[in-house]
């Protein structure tokens, strides 16, 4: 029987302790696997624009090979301004391939004004 735990969304750095992601321009570590073929994520996203108008975001998809960021899959989504939180990723798998780390990352149209939350339920068997 499979079992789900909870967990905050693992961007590194300061930001893994639960807190909102505030998104750039540039592509934003979101969360990832680890390296353990195991290990299966589901992730739900929400984000709010604190901005005056739409912003576009880009959730992407993929892993971390020797020579940066391959095989991204993204998710293009545009966030109404001032309008509260919008649900982003409804609960896809992300799941570890035991050799590469499986990432997810964002960007935002503008920088500084969405900011992104959310969490993952860990599957285990």
């Amino acid at each position: 029987m499979a079992t789900y735990t909870k967990l905050n969304l693992s961007p590194g750095g300061s930001e893994g302790d639960g807190n909102p992601i505030v998104l750039g321009t540039s592509a934003t570590q979101v969360h990832d696997t680890g390296t353990s073929a195991t290990v299966k994520d589901e992730v739900w996203l929400w984000a709010t624009n604190v901005h005056t108008s739409d912003i576009e975001v880009v959730i992407a998809f993929g892993y971390i090979v020797a020579d940066g960021f391959s095989d991204s899959h993204k998710i293009i989504v545009t966030v109404p301004a001032k309008s509260g939180l919008s649900l982003l990723v409804a609960g896809l798998p992300v799941r570890g391939t035991g050799s590469v780390l499986r990432r997810v990352t964002a960007s935002a149209g503008t920088a500084s004004k969405v900011n992104l939350v959310g969490y993952v339920n860990r599957i285990s068997a």
